[in-house]
Parts: C-alpha cells; structure tokens; sequence
C-alpha cells in the first residue's frame, strides 16, 4: 500500500509539473475532506452508503471558462461485511458557465459557477474481509 501512495504522488507531482512548463499558467490547488456515496446502488447495498474521502486537485486553467484537473482521491469504508478501498487517479476537462476568470481574493460573497465535466480515470481497488483482494480499473466520468 506505502508502494502504491508513493506512485500516485509521484505521478501526480509529474503531472502537475508538466501542466505548468507548458507556459505561463497557473495551477490552482485545493484539497478535499468529506463523505463520498456511491451510485452504484449494489455497492452501497453490498458495503455501505457513506465513505471517508480524502483528494487533492490541480487546475490548469487552458481558457478563462475551460481547464483542465487533475485528481488523487482516497476513498475508505469499513464496516461488518469488510473493508474496501479505492484510490483513483483522475484527470478531467472542465468547461464553466462563465466567460471571465472571477477573482480568486478579495470578493465578500464567495461565487460559484455551474461546470460540465468529462473526464477518464485509473482506479486502484482493494477488498478485505476474510481474504484481500485488489485490482487496476480504468474508468471514465
């Protein structure tokens, strides 16, 4: 588990500093703490509807209404049926709802702007119950 963190923050860190040699762009970081819930209704069923989530993002801005993300989450949940965890590794195309860059400071009132988002993932899964099982996935959203 410590091989596959340190390769995920090491790809992320590659990523983001190829996102920022292409230019004078700016990458714009923000983390993530929360509850994740899973769609896949099976899922929720099979181990539980409300998941610790940990991530981190990266934008790099490619138009004043467009960017690009780029994404590690942690996702955990442990219950009676076992434990499961996820680690994707996200990158999306964002396109916002606005034609100019709003102020990051300085503004009273925080805004925010409807996006659209598309993107592809690879996904590090791992089950433990009586037996461990993981697996690589790739994925789109």
């Amino acid at each position: 588990m410590k091989k596959l963190l340190l390769l995920s923050v090491m790809l992320f860190c590659v990523v983001c500093l190829w996102a920022q040699e292409e230019g004078e762009k700016v990458l714009v970081y923000s983390g993530k703490i929360g509850i994740f819930r899973p769609s896949d209704s099976d899922l929720r069923d099979a181990v539980g509807s409300s998941w610790f989530l940990l991530g981190i993002d990266a934008e790099s801005p490619v138009a004043p209404d467009a960017s690009w993300v780029y994404s590690v989450e942690y996702l955990h949940k442990s219950g009676s049926g076992g434990t499961v965890t996820e680690i994707p590794l996200l990158v999306t195309w964002k396109k916002t709802s606005v034609s100019g860059e709003p102020p990051l400071f300085g503004e009273a009132q925080p805004q925010y702007y409807p996006y659209l988002g598309v993107g592809a993932g690879l996904y590090y899964l791992k089950a433990e119950n009586t037996t461990s099982d993981s697996t690589w996935k790739t994925g789109f959203h």
